[in-house]
C-alpha cells in the first residue's frame, strides 16, 4: 500500500476530520498566535482531496479549501517547519487565490502534525497579511505546540477506543447466550444481563427488590447455600450445577462457574456465568430410562458392550458384565474408576489406539481396531473394539469389545510358518541366483574367447582345440540351465574386480590424449579449460591400458564435475624422485577439507556433497573403484587438496622397461584373417559406428574389444559405472549402447530409464548384455525399452550381426 493511502488511513483513524473543535484545541491555537505574534493561527487537516480547518483563532478566513490551494499540503511534505516569508515573491504561492484575493495572505508558517507511526496528517499554521519571519523562539514554540496538538489528538483517539471497547463489552454481555449475574454477600442481585432476565422471565425493574435465594429452586436451596458459604470463604468450587426457578415457577437447570471479588480482604460480590442445560438434562434422563430398558438385553450379548464419556478422562458410564471374562475385572470396578479401562491397555498400544479412536470420533466415523490388554492375572489378551459416537449424545461414545486372543494365537502361528517358508525360499533364491550369475560370468569369457581363437589364423589342431573348449563351455552352460531352473531364478548383484588384465608397456601421453578427447564435450558444457602439459620424454608405464584409461577418465570426470565455473583441468606426466612414472590430474575446484580426506576412498561416501549440492549426481563409488584399479596394476594413488584452491590426484606406476612382458592376462593371438565379411577400409566415404559399452568386469570388456577387431570403422567407448556411462552417452552420442545390468553404483534398469527420459539419449538403441538370464528379468527389461536382451555367454554371431546391420544402415543412407 502506498504512503499516501497509509497517511489518509492514519488521519481517518482519529475520527476528527469533520467534528467540531473543542476548548483545548482552541486554547492551543490562541496561544500559538500569541507566541508567534500573528493575527491568525489554525489547525489544518489534509485528507485525500481537501484541507479542513479543525480550529481557527483570529480572522475567520476559511474552514475548508481544495487540496491544490492548500498551504498545508507543502507543510506535511517534511518533518520541520515550512515557512514562506512573502508569498508574492514565492513561485509556488504568488498565483494562489488565497494570495491574489481575500484574505491576501502574505506570510505562512506550518509545523507538521506527525502521528506516532510517522504519518503527517496536517499542520499547525500561523498566517499574516503582511510579510514577516518567525524568530528562533517562535519557531521552537510552533513546533512544541504542534506536538501538544498531536498529544491531544492521541488522547482523543484513545478515549474513542476505550468507549468502543466499553460498548463492545456491554453488547457482548447483554447479547451472549449465557446467563451473567453479580450478587452481593447479602444475596442482593447487583447485575443481571438480558439473557438472564429473558430466561427467568424477569425485567430490570424487578432486580432491586429481588434476592438470589428467591430465584433458586427450593430443591436446590440447601446445595446452593453450601456453595455460597464456601465461596465467601474464598474456596474455588469449580464447575457447578444449580437449578433456578423462573418467575412462573418453572425449574431451569444451569451449569457454570462462580467467583468472588474481594475488597480489602472481604468478599464484595460474586460473579457467575451460567448456561441453560435444561434440555440436555432432559435428554440425559431420557437416555437413562432407555439404558435401563435395554440393559437386560445387552448383558446377554457375546462380548462386552460399553459407553464412555467423550472427553480427556473417558470415564466409564456403562460396561456390561462379560467384561470380567475378558479382563478379570468386574464392570463395577471400571465404573468406580479403579482401575480405569485405559490403564489396562498394553503400554505399546495405549497411544496408537487412543489416537485412532479420537480421530474417527472427530470425523463422526465408525472405528474398528485391535489392541492388547493386561488381564488381572497378568496375562496378555488381544481384543477387538468396534464403536462410534453416541448418536443421541455427542459427549459419549459406545461400542463392543470382543476377546480375540485365540484367533491371534492361530494367526501368529500361521504368520511365523509363512515367514519361515518365505525366508527359506528367499535364501534359496538368492543362493541359486548368485551361483547362476557366478557360473555364467566366467563361461561368458570361456566361450567368447574360444570363438575368437577359432576366428584367428591358427593351425588345424589349435582350431580343433578351441572348438573343443567352446563345445565344452556350451555343454556346461546347458547343464547349468537345467540344474538351476532359470525360469525361477531371481538374479543377485555381483561385483568383482577382474584378475585377467593385460599388463604391458603403455605410452601414457597417448592415453591422456584419448581421455581428453572423451571428456572434451563435457568440459565444454561446464566451460572448463583442459591443459595437457607434455614433458617431451614420451614416458611409458607398466600398466593395463584399458584400466589406466578408465582410471584417468574417472579422475577427469570428477575434475570437471566438482570444478568451479570456467575453471581448469590439467594433466601432467613426470618422473618422480624414486624413478617411477607420475601422472597428475589437477583441478581448480573448491578443494576438500582435511577432516574429509580420510573418507575420500570409502565406497558410497560422497563427502556430504548430497547435502551441500543435492543436484550434483553421483554414487560415491568412483574413487574407491579407481583406487582398487590403480593398486591392482601395482600402482599408488595420492591426493593433495586445499580448500578454495583445488585438488591434485597423483598416480604412480613403475616405469616401462624393454624386457617387461605382460605379467597377467591372456595374450590373444593377432587376428589376420576374418571369418566374417566387412567393409572395405580403403573407402574413406564409409561411415563408422560408435558404441558405448557400460560394464565393470574387465574380462567382458576385453572380450568385446577383441570381437570388434573383426569389424572396421567401429569405435568402442567403455564406462565401468552406470553414472559414468550416462555422462558419456550424453557427451558422445554413440550409435549403440550395450548395457550390463549389475553395475557397482546403480543397476542397469535405472541407467536405462535415465537414458530414455533424456532428450539427448532417448533415441539411442540400448541392448542389455548381462549374465542374468531370468525369463522374467528379460521380459521386464524389454518392457522398459531395451531393443533386445543379450545373455552371457554372448552369442558373438548375433553381436556382430547387430554391428553389421547398424553399419549397413549408416552407409546406405
Amino acid at each position: 500500500m502506498c504512503d499516501e493511502k497509509l497517511r489518509v488511513m492514519a488521519l481517518e483513524s482519529y475520527r476528527i476530520l469533520d467534528t467540531p473543535s473543542d476548548e483545548d484545541l482552541d486554547l492551543l491555537t490562541q496561544l500559538t498566535a500569541r507566541f508567534c505574534e500573528v493575527p491568525v493561527a489554525l489547525i489544518s487537516l489534509v485528507d485525500k482531496h481537501r484541507q479542513r480547518a479543525k480550529s481557527i483563532f483570529g480572522v475567520r478566513i476559511y474552514e475548508e479549501t481544495p487540496r491544490e490551494m492548500s498551504f498545508c499540503d507543502l507543510a506535511i511534505g517534511g518533518d520541520k517547519i515550512f515557512e514562506v516569508t512573502n508569498t508574492e515573491e514565492n513561485d509556488q504561492f504568488r498565483g494562489n487565490p488565497l494570495v491574489t484575493a481575500s484574505p491576501h495572505i502574505r506570510f505562512y508558517a506550518g509545523a507538521p502534525l506527525i502521528t506516532p507511526s510517522g504519518h503527517k496528517i496536517g499542520a499547525l499554521c500561523v498566517l499574516d497579511m503582511v510579510p514577516r519571519q518567525l524568530t528562533s523562539k517562535q519557531r521552537s514554540a510552533l513546533l512544541e505546540m504542534s506536538r501538544l496538538v498531536m498529544q491531544r489528538f492521541d488522547m482523543r483517539k484513545e478515549m474513542n477506543l476505550l468507549k468502543d471497547s466499553e460498548l463492545q463489552l456491554a453488547d457482548l454481555i447483554e447479547n451472549t447466550s449465557d446467563l451473567i449475574q453479580s450478587v452481593s454477600p447479602e444475596g442482593l442481585i447487583l447485575f443481571a444481563n438480558q439473557t438472564w432476565l429473558d430466561t427467568l422471565g424477569y425485567t430490570k425493574s424487578d432486580l432491586p427488590s429481588l434476592n438470589i435465594f428467591e430465584v433458586i429452586h427450593p430443591n436446590c436451596q440447601a446445595h446452593c447455600g453450601a456453595l455460597f458459604q464456601r465461596l465467601m470463604e474464598g474456596e474455588d468450587i469449580g464447575l457447578v450445577d444449580v437449578v433456578f426457578k423462573s418467575k412462573e415457577g418453572c425449574p431451569i437447570a444451569l451449569e457454570g462457574r462462580i467467583t468472588v471479588r474481594f475488597e480489602d480482604g472481604k468478599p464484595a460480590a460474586t460473579r457467575a456465568i451460567f448456561r441453560d442445560v435444561t434440555e440436555r438434562k432432559k435428554v440425559q434422563k431420557e437416555l437413562e430410562v432407555r439404558e435401563a430398558r435395554y440393559r437386560g438385553l445387552i448383558n446377554n450379548i457375546p462380548g462386552a458392550v460399553y459407553r464412555f464419556s467423550n472427553d480427556d478422562n473417558s470415564h466409564c458410564i456403562f460396561l456390561s458384565p462379560p467384561i470380567k471374562e475378558i479382563t478379570g475385572f468386574a464392570s463395577a470396578e471400571f465404573l468406580k474408576g479403579s482401575p480405569t479401562y485405559s490403564s489396562i491397555i498394553h503400554k505399546d498400544d495405549t497411544h496408537p489406539s487412543k489416537r485412532l479412536k479420537m480421530e474417527r470420533l472427530r470425523k463422526h466415523e465408525f472405528y474398528d481396531f485391535e489392541y492388547r490388554l493386561i488381564h488381572k492375572n497378568g496375562s496378555i489378551r488381544w481384543v477387538r473394539e468396534q464403536g462410534r459416537e453416541n448418536p443421541d449424545n455427542a459427549n459419549e461414545f459406545e461400542g463392543t469389545i470382543f476377546d480375540i486372543t485365540e484367533q491371534k494365537i492361530v494367526q501368529h502361528k500361521e504368520a511365523e510358518a509363512k515367514k519361515e517358508a518365505e525366508a527359506a525360499n528367499l535364501a534359496k533364491s538368492k543362493f541359486i541366483s548368485r551361483m547362476s550369475h557366478e557360473l555364467r560370468t566366467p563361461l561368458h569369457s570361456i566361450i567368447g574367447f574360444s570363438k575368437i581363437l577359432q576366428m584367428a589364423e591358427l593351425s588345424e589342431k589349435q582350431v580343433r582345440n578351441a572348438k573343443r573348449i567352446s563345445h565344452a563351455g556350451e555343454h556346461l552352460l546347458n547343464l547349468i540351465n537345467e540344474v538351476l531352473d532359470l525360469s525361477r531364478i531371481e538374479a543377485g548383484e555381483i561385483y568383482s574386480l577382474s584378475e585377467n588384465v593385460k599388463i604391458e608397456n603403455v605410452k601414457i601421453e597417448s592415453v591422456i590424449d584419448e581421455v581428453i578427447l572423451l571428456v572434451k564435450p563435457m568440459a565444454a558444457e561446464h566451460l572448463i579449460q583442459i591443459v595437457h602439459k607434455t614433458s617431451g620424454h614420451n614416458i611409458q608405464a607398466f600398466v593395463d591400458r584399458q584400466l589406466l584409461l578408465q582410471v584417468l577418465l574417472n579422475l577427469a570426470s570428477n575434475g570437471i564435475k566438482y570444478n568451479r565455473h570456467e575453471g581448469t583441468l590439467t594433466f601432467e606426466v613426470m618422473i618422480s624422485s624414486s624413478g617411477r612414472a607420475r601422472i597428475e590430474v589437477r583441478d581448480s575446484g573448491e578443494g576438500i577439507a582435511k577432516n574429509k580426506l580420510s573418507r575420500l576412498f570409502i565406497p558410497f561416501d560422497r563427502l556430504d556433497v548430497e547435502i551441500d549440492n543435492p543436484d550434483l549426481e553421483g554414487s560415491g563409488l568412483g574413487l574407491s573403484i579407481t583406487k582398487k584399479l590403480v593398486e591392482y596394476m601395482g600402482g599408488e594413488i595420492a591426493v593433495h587438496s586445499k580448500v578454495g584452491k583445488g585438488s591434485v590426484f597423483a598416480l604412480i606406476f613403475d616405469m616401462a622397461k624393454s624386457d617387461h612382458k605382460a605379467s597377467k592376462g591372456i595374450d590373444v593371438p593377432q587376428v589376420k584373417h576374418l571369418e566374417y565379411t566387412h567393409l572395405d577400409p580403403s573407402d574413406t566415404d564409409l561411415a563408422s559406428v560408435k558404441i558405448l559399452y557400460i560394464e565393470d568386469n574387465q574380462d567382458n570388456v576385453a572380450l568385446i574389444e577383441q570381437v570388434i577387431e573383426y569389424r572396421e570403422r567401429v569405435k568402442l567407448i567403455v564406462a565401468i559405472q552406470g553414472g559414468q556411462g550416462i555422462d558419456l552417452a550424453r557427451q558422445h552420442q554413440p550409435d549403440l549402447i550395450f548395457l550390463d545390468f549389475h553395475l557397482p553404483d546403480i543397476n542397469g534398469d535405472e541407467v536405462l530409464q535415465r537414458l530414455l527420459v533424456d532428450k539427448r539419449t532417448r533415441d539411442i538403441p540400448v541392448y542389455m548384455l548381462s549374465a542374468d538370464a531370468m525369463p522374467k528379468q528379460i521380459k521386464r527389461l524389454r518392457g522398459l525399452g531395451v531393443v533386445d536382451y543379450l545373455t552371457k555367454p554372448l552369442d558373438i554371431d548375433l553381436f556382430l550381426g547387430i554391428l553389421d546391420e547398424k553399419l549397413a544402415k549408416k552407409n546406405s543412407g
